[in-house]
């Protein structure tokens, strides 16, 4: 049976997850919109994309002068104004509504993140060094490692979440990892790099998944503590790392010389007119 949106009904891609109710985020705030006009006792109809949001909402009239006699005098304050002007206004609807407390729930997953972050392992030292000094060769080395890390870093999480991915994306990733690994930028500040450790073991899981041959897509789940570690090296390594798409980076700093492109393309041309 096909799973469909809980507010639009359109049918869930397989590539979500089986948990996930809606199609995308406008129609996740749409529901809440719609419950909270089923509170206030205000109408919603539906409006397509490029209709403007504002013609969305009908207020009934009934509804608003229940909502009026239902306001205290007590209920709000006013400025200025004489008594004739009190009888008229009309409380703001947000007003009358109670919200209940938040109440703070306990989760091992938020408690060992936390511990990760703040106890574990803090290189702050470190990238702050880079941000006060940015003209010194190893602050620019460090964030053009760091750019290319956070891109991985994000990737990977957000795949883990997927049910199934595709081989070709591990082995895109694979890829990228061997080549920011093997660059002359990220060699430079190995030794000193805090998170050179997790991107060497990266590349070494990223090269076992792209081995695989038995399947076309796979399952990507995260382990509870690698997660949280990657988690936490994103969370640091966005202080010093802007976020960019992995198709605006290059994640080799290797330049070939112009006669060894020449000559790799002139064997590759024979090799395609030999078969």
């Amino acid at each position: 049976m096909e799973k469909k949106c809980a507010y639009c009904d359109k049918v869930l891609g397989d590539y979500l997850r089986t948990t996930k109710k809606y199609c995308n985020d406008s129609c996740k705030q749409m529901a809440y919109y719609a419950r909270q006009n089923e509170t206030m006792g205000i109408t919603s109809t539906s409006f397509t994309e490029e209709e403007d949001a504002s013609s969305s909402f009908a207020v009934s009239s009934e509804a608003m002068e229940n909502e009026a006699d239902s306001i205290s005098s007590s209920s709000f304050e006013l400025d200025v104004g004489d008594k004739d002007e009190e009888k008229n206004v009309v409380a703001p609807i947000s007003d009358t509504i109670k919200r209940p407390k938040y109440e703070y729930h306990s989760s091992a997953f938020i408690d060992a993140l936390t511990n990760a972050i703040q106890v574990q392992f803090n290189p702050s030292d470190y990238f702050d060094y880079c941000l006060k000094n940015p003209r010194l060769e190893v602050s620019k080395h460090c964030f053009w490692v760091s750019v290319r890390l956070r891109c991985l870093i994000e990737n990977i999480i957000r795949l883990s979440r997927y049910r199934t991915v595709p081989v070709s994306i591990f082995k895109q990733l694979a890829q990228a990892t061997n080549q920011l690994c093997s660059s002359n930028t990220f060699l430079l500040v190995c030794n000193s790099y805090p998170y050179a450790d997790l991107l060497i073991h990266l590349r070494t899981s990223l090269d076992e998944l792209a081995k695989t041959q038995l399947t076309v897509s796979m399952r990507y789940p995260l382990e509870f503590g690698k997660k949280i570690e990657l988690m936490a090296a994103r969370h640091y390594i966005g202080d010093i790392a802007p976020r960019l798409l992995f198709s605006q980076l290059v994640f080799s700093d290797i330049v070939e010389p112009p006669k060894e492109k020449k000559k790799k393309k002139k064997d590759k041309d024979q090799a395609e007119e030999s078969d």
